[in-house]
């Protein structure tokens, strides 16, 4: 068991890093990101209450896609890349803030997760659209890289 003294003081120590933290997330575009105020209990005997619901906090802006096909994981995606949107659409000084990319299937029961780490990966395909007629640049990443999900609810 640890005292109440022991426990303030790793507490109190893990604060510069939870500032660092932050400031990670405000550079990497995330200019709201903030350190959450951590409730301490009163007593040692109370601390069963009191959970770590997290250190910082922020907004994060998501992508939401839908695919005029059905896949339900992986392997039954259709194409060797997942379209994530048009290059002018996409810039990299323009989207610092977004964090994902959900692509849903056609009947929504599956959504292929890209997180924005994963954009040193990307590629720029040409591929023709009949919506608009004309050829657009689009940024695709290899599926390989997305996490696919069945949608629960």
């Amino acid at each position: 068991m640890q005292s109440d003294e022991h426990f303030l003081a790793r507490l109190q120590a893990s604060k510069p890093s939870q500032e660092l933290a932050a400031e990670l997330l405000r550079h990497w575009g995330m200019l709201d990101a903030s350190v959450i105020e951590a409730a301490v209990r009163p007593a040692y005997e109370e601390r069963y209450q009191y959970v770590d619901s997290g250190d910082v906090r922020f907004t994060a802006k998501v992508s939401v896609k839908r695919r005029m096909f059905d896949f339900t994981c992986e392997e039954d995606y259709p194409y060797a890349t997942i379209m994530l949107g048009e290059t002018y659409k996409l810039r990299p000084e323009k989207t610092r803030d977004l964090w994902l990319h959900m692509i849903f299937s056609h009947n929504l029961g599956c959504v292929a997760l890209v997180h924005h780490t994963s954009r040193k990966h990307w590629v720029i395909e040409r591929s023709p659209d009949s919506t608009v007629s004309r050829v657009c640049e689009s940024y695709a990443v290899p599926k390989g890289l997305a996490r696919f999900h069945e949608v629960k609810m």
